[in-house]
Parts: structure tokens; sequence; C-alpha cells
């Protein structure tokens, strides 16, 4: 007798998108009938998104992706319905010979609803975001065995550097940098930047970073609080992006930031 199984994607769209509101709705089904199998079809830099929850992960590949295309919302700009639903019936296809498919979940990926982000109910969401234990028993090198560790997300070398002098008193910090240069590193095909970011974010006291990178997002979602300094992206607008109501602390600079934050405790 065949085995049940959901089918998720493929996922064409945005990585923000994937993370805020599809993948989270897999986990949730995940969560609610544990014993059906998960196929996720989606782009292989994404498979931790699913990590543990995903009995199988089928690598999506659109060819000349980056240089025809652009993510938008769910979809993928030019990309044509026809292409899409192919790669939808291909997925159904394959695994009907060996499970009996009892839902295949895709997301609207053209029209107006492809830019609606509650495709999936919000409170069919389930953030408990387990990469593959690769990425947690790698990340572990390069995060300090003390608990007092930060995320700092900045590219400016100058910023970094004024932000590191003062959180170097108290604090460990880890950078965007260091988990990209590990993972170039590494020769293992069971991890990725994004399971690593998760995995590294999950230790740390507060992340630093603006709104504008998905440092903050993975930080929010995993209950930790984010230090902005001259964020200019709207509190309404943040809200949005916060189910949990965790502390945002929008500030001019770190000094000011670590003190709210430190006062708060």
């Amino acid at each position: 007798m065949k085995e049940k199984a959901y089918l998720f994607g493929p996922f064409i769209g945005e990585i923000l998108w994937e993370l805020m509101y599809f993948a989270p709705f897999a986990i949730y089904k995940k969560h609610q009938e544990p014993t059906i199998k998960t196929i996720i079809f989606t782009r292989p830099s994404r498979f931790d998104l699913y990590g543990r929850w995903a009995n199988i992960l089928v690598p999506l590949k659109i060819k000349d992706e980056e240089k025809i295309y652009n993510q938008n919302g769910f979809g993928l700009d030019f990309f044509s319905n026809e292409s899409y639903r192919s790669l939808s019936v291909y997925l159904k296809r394959k695994y009907s010979e060996s499970y009996v498919i009892k839902e295949h979940f895709t997301p609207d990926v053209t029209g107006f609803r492809s830019k609606v982000r509650w495709r999936f109910l919000r409170d069919n969401m389930k953030y408990d975001f387990k990469p593959r234990r690769e990425n947690s028993l790698d990340i572990r090198k390069i995060i300090p065995s003390t608990k007092n560790v930060v995320f700092v997300d900045t590219d400016n070398i100058d910023e970094f550097t004024k932000i590191y002098s003062v959180l170097k008193r108290r604090y460990n910090c880890i950078t965007n940098n260091q988990i990209i240069s590990f993972l170039k590193e590494t020769e293992s095909k069971n991890v990725s930047y994004i399971g690593y970011l998760l995995e590294a974010i999950k230790s740390c006291k507060f992340v630093v970073s603006n709104f504008s990178s998905i440092s903050s997002k993975v930080a929010l979602l995993s209950k930790v609080p984010v230090i902005s300094i001259k964020e200019s992206m709207s509190d309404d607008s943040i809200h949005l992006l916060n189910p949990f109501d965790i502390p945002v602390i929008k500030c001019q600079t770190i000094e000011e930031g670590v003190e709210i934050y430190e006062d708060s405790l």
C-alpha cells in the first residue's frame, strides 16, 4: 500500500516570500499530520527553509534564471504559465507512482494573486525552522562557546569597525561574511547559506541589521531582537514581518541601541 504525501511547489519566487509565506505553511502541515510525507520542489539554496521537516527535497533549476528572469513575490517575471505548469505536472507525475498524493500546494504565480502575501492563511504558518543537521553541526565551529553572541550584518568596513568597537566589550560578534566564507570552504552538499544563517541567529542575543537584509527577518521569526541603525522602513511595515512582536530597536547609533537593549533586560 502506497504512503500518502503532500506536494509543495514548485516555488519560483523571492526568498523572503518563501521564508515568510510558503515554507512555514509546509512546516505547519507537517506539524498537523506528521505521518504524511512532505515533498518539496524548490531551489537547492533554499532546502534548509524546510530542512528536517521535509521527507524529500527536489532541486528546482531554471535555465538562465539570473540572465532572463526576475523574482517577484510568488512569481518569476517573464516565466511563462506553461513553463510553470509543466514543472508542476512533472512533480506530480514523478511522485504519483510511489505515493498517494493527498494534496498539491502551489502558490499563485501570475496576476494579482501572485502579489498577495497571505495566499495561505496566517493562522496556518509555523515558523519552526529546522535546517538539515549538518548546518547545525558545522555552524558551531564559528560560533564562540560563550553565550554572549550577536550577529552583525553590514558590508561596510567602517561601519562594522565602529559597531565592533562597542560590542566587543561584552559580546562576541559573528558576521555575514564569516558565514559566506565558511560556506565556500565546506564540501558538504547538505548545507546552505540560509541553513547556516538560521542556525547562527538562533544562538544570538540580538542581531544588528537593517530591514533591507534577510537576517533581520530571520531574527524576528527566530524570536531574536533586532537593533537597526538609521532604519528607513516604517514601523507598520516592520510590524507585518514580526508575527511574535519581538523587540525591534530603531536607533541612530550602536551605543544607543545597545543601551536600550540592555535596559530592557
